[in-house]
């Protein structure tokens, strides 16, 4: 739901509009899709493959998980985790980010 209306699956952009942080919040054939304006929502669509600290991204819809974020050298898929062993060689901190929760992060000390 995003301002009391629910959205029509059938349409293209359709989904349930149930907020989310990562894919795995929404419906199977759903993906997490997120904006400035409407912030992050359920929409139809295929979801990304890439794995958390190993693959390269462009935006979150490149990522299994939905999240996209910088590491030092170019933008890399990120996830959530516990423990830095959760995390690929990209982004190998685990690290409680503020409205988000634990994700893999680069390395504050450098590559």
């Amino acid at each position: 739901m995003d301002g009391g209306q629910a959205f029509d699956a059938g349409s293209p952009g359709g989904g349930s509009g149930l907020e989310c942080t990562f894919n795995s919040d929404c419906p199977l054939d759903e993906r997490c899709e997120c904006d400035e304006e409407t912030g992050c929502q359920c929409l139809t669509g295929a979801r990304g493959t890439g794995r958390a600290g190993v693959d390269p991204c462009v935006s979150g819809n490149d990522c299994e998980s939905a999240l996209c974020v910088e590491g030092w050298n170019s933008y890399y898929c990120s996830g959530p985790c516990r423990v830095d062993t959760d995390c690929g060689p990209r982004l190998p901190v685990c690290s409680y980010i503020f409205f988000l929760g634990d994700a893999c992060v680069r390395d504050p000390t450098g590559p």
